[in-house]
């Protein structure tokens, strides 16, 4: 009989686990939405960063085009000019301060491009000195 009650004893103390229990359950939902919400905000900031990337890379292009376009312009005229880059919506613009560097046959010229992005105003803006062309030729 000893030996029955020894045996009865093992056997149910050595009981399979039947489930998980509701508390377990319920840790494991909350680890998950922690981390669920870590990983999509750290997506969405991904997002954000490659579009201000990319609104900064055809700030530097569009800039880098309005460099070359006065270069080659040929006479330039101390003074403001300002418009805005069309093919993209409207959204980037460009305006251009021309001034006379003394004692020297240059024009100094302050080109900026600006843009919204996020609900902020972006710029990139370069200075570039410009030779004065001759009025006779």
């Amino acid at each position: 009989m000893e030996n029955r009650l020894a045996m009865y004893a093992l056997k149910r103390d050595h009981r399979p686990n039947r489930g998980f229990l509701l508390f377990e359950l319920m840790v494991a939902v909350i680890v998950l939405a922690v981390a669920l919400t870590v990983v999509s905000r750290s997506f969405i900031s991904s997002l954000a960063a490659l579009r201000l990337s990319a609104d900064i890379s055809k700030g530097g292009l569009l800039l880098e085009q309005k460099v070359w376009e006065f270069g080659q312009k040929g006479s330039l005229s101390p003074g403001q000019e300002e418009g805005t880059f069309e093919e993209f919506g409207g959204n980037f613009h460009w305006d251009v301060e021309v001034k006379e560097v003394k004692e020297l046959p240059l024009y100094e010229a302050d080109i900026t491009v600006r843009w919204t992005s996020s609900g902020r105003e972006r710029d990139l803006t370069v200075t570039t000195y410009l030779p004065k062309q001759d009025e006779e030729t």
